[in-house]
């Protein structure tokens, strides 16, 4: 259940190591939680992406680098953003990947 007012909370994905698991939460914010302590290790928000809108699902690729999510944006069209951990720094530094122009 959620405790921060939320409505609803969707764990997903384990880290591969097992130390964390990445919840959805509301639908606009993904927390990795230490799966020892549940304590907050980060966080991203939908307002965070060039997209924004609201999330419905998610997935992290099985060595924990890459982050997909799927929503709907704020023009309540599909979306997919993907988002990159290995940036700079660590996961707290991720931001999503820019689109390419193809």
């Amino acid at each position: 259940m959620a405790t921060d007012g939320t409505r609803w909370a969707k764990p997903v994905a384990f880290s591969p190591d097992g130390e964390t698991v990445a919840v959805l939460w509301g639908g606009r914010t993904i927390r990795f939680l230490e799966t020892e302590t549940g304590k907050v290790k980060h966080e991203i928000r939908s307002a965070d992406s060039p997209q924004g809108g609201r999330w419905s699902d998610f997935a992290i690729t099985p060595r924990g680098h890459k982050l997909a999510i799927g929503g709907v944006d704020n023009e309540r069209k599909g979306s997919v953003d993907l988002w990159d951990f290995d940036g700079p720094g660590t996961a707290a530094d991720s931001a999503p990947v820019k689109d390419r122009e193809d």
